[in-house]
């Protein structure tokens, strides 16, 4: 990655580490749960949690591919992959798309590029013929779609697009409605449980807490704040009924002071910030949010029993 790039991400990171403590946006700092700049990876233990409320059902959608109508259509494209995970997760899901889709090249796409990197060489060594690579971008506010005649199909997995708040995911599809061209796709999975006890249980547990507290972690090391202790915060949950989401706060447990990058920082005890969300989509949310910006739905697929839906959109 060139400094220019470099340089483009610190700045993105301090507007929003800003936004976040100065509490002017919520909600909007997932990517920083995984990021590589943190001292602890809770990511793996997370994804390998038996009793995480989704059990696999991701994992098992993914395979289930195969089943699902034919992808004859998008063989040979470009897929980029946004927020491809950890090896768990690629192995488990990625590998099944890329096997449904036959893509001729394979993107990984992260804000980290160790995530990124190890998500291309995976691809490369257990998807045979395929021409893998990554680049490493905020791809919710500027995604490399290749402008040549190949179609290009953007794959977004997990609960991603749910962790995004109202306003970035109409952005996101906007932005994508203006940049995609006819016969495009994009395809995704979303979470529809809405098992209020379930999900509480599940993003209250010590490892989504370590997750959570990534965002602090991060903070302290990106930025070189010493005097910043991360520790001294501890996860709250909500269920938040009319949006239909999980929210996940940290609160101040201890008062802390420090600078960023100029900014005075005051942390006061019990103070709380919106680090993340995870919006639980209903079929027609989806349907609506695909029209509004010009796709068409062509596959919702799903397994009895699964909380999870994969979904196959065209722009038209």
């Amino acid at each position: 990655m060139n400094l220019k790039a470099q340089e483009l991400l610190r700045q993105n990171s301090l507007e929003d580490y800003l936004d976040f403590l100065y509490q002017i946006r919520n909600f909007h700092m997932t990517k920083y749960l995984y990021n590589s700049h943190s001292e602890v990876d809770h990511y793996g233990e997370v994804v390998k949690f038996k009793d995480y409320y989704l059990k696999q059902h991701d994992v098992k959608l993914l395979g289930s591919l195969t089943e699902a109508p034919a992808f004859d259509k998008y063989r040979g494209c470009i897929m980029f992959e946004i927020g491809p995970g950890c090896p768990e997760t690629i192995k488990a899901k990625t590998i099944p798309l890329v096997d449904a889709f036959k893509p001729k090249q394979y993107v990984a796409v992260d804000f980290t590029a160790s995530y990124a990197e190890q998500a291309s060489d995976t691809v490369a060594k257990e998807a045979h013929g395929i021409y893998a690579w990554y680049t490493v971008c905020d791809a919710f506010k500027s995604l490399p779609i290749l402008q040549s005649k190949t179609p290009s199909v953007i794959a977004i997995l997990g609960s991603t697009l749910g962790n995004l708040s109202d306003a970035e995911l109409r952005a996101f599809f906007r932005y994508l409605g203006n940049n995609m061209r006819r016969g495009d796709a994009l395809v995704f999975t979303v979470d529809s449980c809405l098992d209020k006890e379930m999900l509480l249980s599940a993003y209250s547990h010590p490892y989504m807490e370590g997750l959570v507290k990534n965002v602090m972690r991060n903070l302290k090391n990106e930025f070189d704040i010493s005097s910043l202790n991360p520790e001294l915060f501890t996860l709250q949950v909500n269920w938040n009924r009319g949006e239909k989401s999980i929210e996940m706060n940290l609160m101040a447990t201890h008062k802390q002071s420090f600078a960023l990058d100029g900014y005075e920082i005051n942390i006061e005890e019990g103070a709380r910030y919106g680090v993340a969300k995870s919006h639980k989509f209903h079929a027609t949310e989806i349907n609506n949010l695909a029209m509004r910006y010009g796709f068409k739905v062509e596959l919702i697929h799903t397994l009895p029993g699964n909380n999870m839906k994969f979904v196959l959109i065209e722009k038209h």
